[in-house]
Parts: C-alpha cells; sequence; structure tokens
C-alpha cells in the first residue's frame, strides 16, 4: 500500500496510476498536521476543505476502479 500526501485530484491519480502495478492499494494521507501538509492544502488541511477531499477521492475511485485499485 503506498500513501499519497496531495491536494490535487487529478495529480492523485497520476501518481496512483503510475504505482497501480506495485501496490496492493492506495491511502490518501488526510490527517497529518504538519506545517507543510496544511499549507499546501493536504492533510490535516482537509478538514476544513472536505468537499476538496471528496473531489480526490472520488477521482481516485472513479479512476482506479478499472484496474482493481481499491
Amino acid at each position: 500500500v503506498v500513501q499519497l500526501g496531495t491536494a490535487d485530484p487529478q495529480l492523485a491519480l497520476q501518481a496512483a496510476l503510475r504505482v497501480k502495478d506495485d501496490v496492493a492499494g492506495i491511502d490518501l494521507n488526510c490527517g497529518c498536521p504538519k506545517r507543510f501538509s496544511i499549507q499546501a492544502g493536504m492533510g490535516a488541511a482537509f478538514l476544513r476543505a472536505p468537499e476538496r477531499l471528496e473531489s480526490i477521492l472520488k477521482t481516485l475511485v472513479e479512476g482506479l476502479r478499472p484496474h482493481g485499485i481499491p
């Protein structure tokens, strides 16, 4: 399983597709409180922007479903 830290749905999908053949699943970091994560709009910043988190998750699920990657 690989964990992604991202604030961009398309970038998340590109990264996930790049490693899809080498992992059993994709995990999205939704809780990192580090300053660089919050300033970049990822990790714990999703608490203030749940619509961004929803967009990333939908993009990942829809983009990875055909490849059988959870």
